[in-house]
């Protein structure tokens, strides 16, 4: 049986490009039996082999077999990126779909959720750190201050000492700034899908015209109720409401805090009006996965079950307002012989403890810096003429000793020359 390889996909084009130019437009070319037919071979004119007369249309009208799903088979379709993100959600997205046997839109679906399992030890750890620093913002907020002063004044001593205290402070609590870069690794990841979706989706790929469900049947065209767009944006507004996929709030400041949460949303669903029904369910996906997680990640269960640091709260204050983040947090304390504290409650504990570390930093930076060189104290007219004194006697002992050295010298002369009368 005959079979065309998914790049000669044009073969039946090319050969009625030369058909074009014989008699009577007939094209004599082998044709064996299709693929699955039962008749018998001598049903068929000749040898499996033999060149038969072949009309036309009978070319053009030939069905091609169905292309073989493989792990591969992208890549022969023209889908070659090379290697980078896009490469690898392809790799992904394709053993998903090959090996699951799954329609397009499970295997996409799929496939976001190995992507986030992928990430999710680094979203854990960036929500643990949010959460430290959300208890810790009343204390940071005057080392703040004290650093804004000292950067106007220019003063780099003071900026010394408290980026030190800002530092120990952080330490002690357990910070570790670096891992809220972590999670950013989604970035790439996600204009590699956007990559991927749109090159199948203009191809297309086999199968996406009817890999969709419920009312998107086509993958390779846009919603057309434009239902995905808008629950895409919904889902990006509810989760940056309730503090971001980390679900630990956020620290940013109140503007860029109001476009990620109106600005995001509104964006995204915008720009996917008229993408291709792949490109929306891969983003629709992502989004509800973020808006799951964000959730999960809010559950004090959930947290006390990573062993990651509770959220913060909000206490009520008597106008019925709320007042700044309140929490607990571990600490870390050096091992020391002396006896141990009295007790002062969990959070009275660890404030005490961050106010301890944070002055031990600043003395030791006041230490440093009272090693420094002092600036000298403006001169008063006092000073200045003991100073021009000093100056003068100082110079009257450098003549004098200059005019010794020349008399010493002048007598050690005379003394050889005499020493050289008396010998002759």
């Amino acid at each position: 049986p005959y079979k065309y390889p998914a790049k000669s996909s044009f073969l039946p084009l090319t050969a009625a490009r030369f058909a074009s130019t014989t008699p009577n437009g007939t094209l004599t070319i082998p044709i064996s039996p299709p693929v699955g037919d039962s008749r018998p071979t001598d049903s068929i004119a000749g040898s499996p082999g033999e060149l038969t007369p072949a009309t036309l249309d009978d070319v053009l009208k030939s069905d091609l077999p169905p292309i073989t799903e493989h792990i591969g088979y992208l890549k022969e379709l023209g889908l070659d990126y090379g290697w980078g993100p896009t490469a690898f959600i392809e790799t992904i997205l394709e053993h998903v779909h090959v090996y699951t046997g799954t329609p397009w839109w499970a295997s996409i679906l799929l496939t976001a959720l190995v992507v986030r399992l992928a990430l999710l030890k680094a979203y854990i750890g960036a929500s643990d750190t949010s959460a430290r620093m959300a208890v810790l913002t009343p204390h940071i907020e005057p080392i703040k201050k004290r650093m804004d002063a000292a950067k106007a004044s220019k003063d780099q001593q003071a900026m010394l000492m408290v980026q030190q205290e800002m530092i120990g402070t952080y330490r002690a609590a357990g910070v570790k700034m670096w891992k809220l870069a972590v999670p950013l690794i989604q970035v790439p990841l996600g204009y590699g899908t956007f990559r991927l979706m749109r090159g199948m989706a203009y191809l297309p790929v086999p199968g996406l015209e009817n890999g969709g469900f419920l009312w998107i049947k086509d993958l390779t065209v846009a919603d057309p109720f434009f239902l995905l767009p808008v629950l895409t944006s919904a889902a990006y507004f509810y989760t940056f409401k309730k503090g971001g996929e980390l679900g630990a709030g956020s620290t940013m400041a109140p503007a860029m805090r109001s476009f990620m949460q109106y600005g995001i949303p509104i964006m995204s669903g915008a720009f996917m009006l008229f993408w291709p029904g792949c490109m929306q369910l891969s983003f629709f996906f992502t989004s509800l996965i973020s808006l799951s997680q964000a959730w999960l990640l809010r559950q004090n269960w959930m947290r006390s079950r990573l062993g990651i640091q509770p959220l913060p709260v909000k206490p009520a204050t008597p106008d019925g307002g709320s007042g700044p983040y309140t929490g607990t947090m571990n600490v870390y304390q050096p091992p020391s012989s002396a006896p141990a504290p009295e007790k002062k409650g969990i959070l009275g504990g660890a404030i005490s403890d961050i106010k301890s570390t944070a002055s031990q930093v600043a003395r030791k930076a006041r230490k440093i810096a009272d090693q420094q060189p002092k600036s000298t104290k403006r001169r008063t007219a006092a000073d200045l003429r003991q100073a021009k004194a000093y100056e003068d006697r100082r110079r009257k002992e450098l003549e004098k000793e200059k005019a010794d050295i020349e008399l010493e010298r002048y007598e050690r002369q005379r003394r050889g020359t005499r020493g050289k009368h008396r010998h002759s």
